[in-house]
């Protein structure tokens, strides 16, 4: 922070207030080894990336390191619904020489939705991450 000026660093503080609850509620969440370390740790990581570039006022940044905050994070919690099987099954599919499929965040967030899993039941959280991916679309 000292390398930004006066004016940049007392907005770059009226941000840090903004978004404090957010970051306060990651202490629900974190390991008990705060370390990168920790599988499921990184989506924590990458939301507090986002956050430090927003404070400074790299918006784009900003979106870019929270939107993948959210899409690690479905992953990893993908990764402990799905069976091996079905793993294998994705697995042949992104491989596929005729019609392979792009395991993007849509693609994740969609296999997250589907209810047999039960990983996204909750209508207003889907919303949210629809509009987190139009946001980072934009």
């Amino acid at each position: 922070m000292r390398s930004l000026g006066k004016k940049a660093q007392k907005e770059a503080y009226k941000r840090g207030l903004e978004v404090l609850p957010e970051v306060l509620a990651l202490k629900e969440f974190a390991s008990r080894k705060p370390s990168i370390q920790v599988t499921r740790d990184i989506s924590r990581q990458q939301f507090l990336v986002g956050v430090q570039r927003y404070l400074i006022g790299f918006y784009e940044d900003s979106i870019h390191y929270t939107t993948m905050s959210v899409e690690m994070g479905l992953l990893i919690r993908l990764n402990g619904e799905l069976s091996t099987a079905q793993k294998e099954e994705i697995h042949d599919r992104i491989n596929a020489k005729k019609d392979p499929i792009s395991f993007t965040f849509g693609y994740i967030f969609g296999m997250c939705k589907k209810h047999d899993l039960g990983i996204i039941t909750d209508a207003k959280i889907s919303k949210k991450i629809d509009d987190i991916i139009s946001t980072r679309n934009t």
